[in-house]
This record gives structure tokens, C-alpha cells and sequence, in this order.
């Protein structure tokens, strides 16, 4: 059964909403009345017309925020080699290609041509499996563990702000949100 959407994009997506509200609302503040998405209307004002449900409106404020290029070295975190490395890193465990691309969505090709990459930037290394000598497994190397700390700097860095400019109740109610979220694609 196909997934109609990504669990990496959909955090993805609701990271770079935040992102771009927190932006949007520190622009304002600052008398700045140029919102992070253009000249774009208020989508938290939301719409009372038939023609508009929640889930529309959620599909284009989804839709303009991926499309912001502010966000493009969040989201791009996500996926390729910084996702790999982040999988390899997190799991504590070499794995197979495999798994890898079951665990990221990506194709075998797309796999095989980060592990290439990786591999030649020093990042990873590919093992024989002692279980199954016709098959490799791939672990991070120091290099790549710094990477990936280096790369969750710069993401916290560009998100420094969003406690300040949320507050803790809001932030606490995203974080309970996002959970809920990972609980539900996690059952899908």
C-alpha cells in the first residue's frame, strides 16, 4: 500500500510552516510588513467559504512553504546523504542498503548513488556481512558522525528563535501535535 505522503516531507513541511510563521511573526514585529511567504494571505485566518475545508488549506499553505527557499537547507536535511547519515548515526547499527532506502522512501538507485557519494567523501564505509557474505553493510564513520552534529548545529541555529517567538505553552502544545503526528503516520 502506497503512503499518500512521506513521513520525513510531512515534518518536513510542518517544520518549515513554523519556521516560516516564526519568521513571518518576527517580520511583523519589527514593522516589517513583508511577510517569510510573500504577499500571500493570512492563512491562519481561516476561511468560512464552502469552498475552503481545513485540508485545502492545509494542502497550499503546505504547498507555498516547500516552495520558500528559505527552507530549502532545512528540508534538504532530510533527505539524501545528511538523511543517511542521520539514520546510520541515530540507529547505532550498520545496515544494509537496503534497509536504508526502505526506512528513508528512497529508491534503490537513488541508495546506491548517495552510498557512492558518501563513501567517496569518507563519510561511510562498506562492510562484508559476516552473516551473509554476498551482502555489505553500510556504517558511519567519524567523519560522517561530525557531519551530521555540524549539519543539527546550523538547524538549530536557524530555529534559535522559534521558543522565543511561540512561548512555551505554544511550544508545548507542538510538540504534544507533532508526537500525535509521528503516532499517526507510525499507523498508517
Amino acid at each position: 500500500m502506497e503512503k499518500p505522503v512521506q513521513i520525513s516531507s510531512c515534518f518536513a513541511i510542518i517544520v518549515a510552516i513554523i519556521f516560516a510563521v516564526t519568521e513571518k511573526e518576527t517580520s511583523h514585529a519589527e514593522g516589517n510588513e513583508e511577510s517569510a511567504v510573500g504577499a500571500k494571505p493570512e492563512y491562519n485566518d481561516m476561511s468560512t467559504s464552502d469552498e475552503m475545508n481545513y485540508g485545502e488549506q492545509l494542502y497550499n499553505v503546505m504547498f507555498d512553504i516547500v516552495g520558500n527557499k528559505k527552507n530549502a537547507g532545512f528540508i534538504e536535511s532530510l533527505r539524501g546523504e545528511n538523511a543517511v547519515l542521520t539514520c546510520l548515526l541515530h540507529g547505532q547499527e550498520a545496515l544494509h542498503p537496503g534497509e536504508l532506502a526502505e526506512r528513508l522512501s528512497l529508491v534503490p538507485g537513488r541508495m546506491a548513488d548517495i552510498l557512492k557519494t558518501l563513501e567517496k567523501k569518507g563519510m561511510i564505509r562498506r562492510d562484508q556481512d559476516p552473516a551473509d557474505r554476498r551482502r555489505v553493510l553500510v556504517r558511519i564513520t567519524p567523519k560522517g558522525a561530525r557531519s551530521v552534529t555540524e549539519r543539527r548545529e546550523q538547524i538549530r541555529g536557524q530555529y534559535s528563535g522559534l521558543y522565543q517567538a511561540l512561548g512555551e505553552e505554544d511550544t508545548v502544545k507542538l510538540i504534544a501535535l507533532l508526537r500525535k503526528m509521528s503516532r499517526y503516520f507510525e499507523e498508517m
